[in-house]
């Protein structure tokens, strides 16, 4: 597993979300059911997932959790690690923040992938937190903005839910396909240790999109192993497992089908 911190979170801080709703929502149902189809599910195994060690990042306090998921998308279909930053950057730009008062806000699925195919994203160690020259809200310099790369990140939306929301993200894991998660973040999902965080109860402070990565058959059922992005102090030294119930609640989820 590859441990990287981008953010020192304060004690006193929560880790922030930052998963923004589409302005308008298209139901593509024959689209979601095309996932599925070329896999019976009797086919799938009993564990399987992503080929590629997770990669273990944190946004700290800042709402970032679109680009970050971007980030993962394209390392586990490629194995290239680009910047989030500049990717959540980007996605706010798109979104109608203003470039001289950028704040610490989410971004839609679609704002960051409109910012991979636009503006693209630098390697991960060239912009972080932690160098000398890295803001927040204040783009890469110029030299770094031409070497970034450019990415078509093709993303099936899943607009199920349920049972058939968790076969669809169980298939496409068993591809080797990550995937995006919008959970909602409650207290059991806040305090997530090693064991499976099971349904919604309880207020939410937002949204968040994690990336499920891999997945194992239970006793109780499927349960969705994700990467998160509050580094290696949550969950089991940054994954967080999900009851399929749990899953089966997601206001929104994706699966990622290929980088062009």
């Amino acid at each position: 597993m590859t441990l990287e911190a981008d953010e020192e979170t304060p004690p006193d801080a929560p880790f922030g979300v930052g998963w923004v709703p589409e302005r308008t929502v298209r139901r593509a149902a024959g689209q979601a059911l095309g996932v599925i189809r070329r896999i019976p599910a009797l086919a799938v195994s009993s564990r399987g997932g992503v080929p590629r060690d997770p990669w273990i990042l944190s946004q700290g306090s800042k709402n970032a959790c679109t680009g970050h998921n971007g980030a993962q998308l394209v390392y586990g279909l490629t194995g290239t690690k680009v910047s989030p930053w500049m990717l959540w950057l980007y996605g706010r730009l798109r979104d109608g923040a203003s470039p001289e008062t950028l704040s610490n806000v989410g971004v839609r699925t679609s704002a960051m992938l409109a910012a991979f195919r636009k503006h693209g994203s630098c390697y991960y160690d060239a912009w972080r937190p932690g160098l000398a020259e890295f803001e927040y809200d204040e783009p890469p310099p110029s030299l770094l903005r031409l070497q970034a790369q450019r990415f078509n990140l093709s993303v099936t939306p899943l607009y199920e839910r349920g049972a058939r929301l968790v076969d669809l993200i169980v298939d496409a894991l068993s591809r080797g396909r990550p995937c995006g998660l919008v959970v909602n973040v409650d207290g059991g999902f806040d305090r997530a240790k090693s064991d499976p965080v099971g349904s919604e109860s309880g207020p939410t402070r937002g949204q968040h999109i994690i990336t499920p990565w891999s997945f194992y058959n239970s006793p109780s059922g499927y349960v969705i192993e994700c990467v998160n992005s509050w580094g290696s102090g949550h969950g089991d030294r940054g994954i967080v497992r999900l009851t399929a119930e749990r899953v089966g609640q997601a206001p929104f989820a994706c699966v990622a089908n290929s980088v062009a």
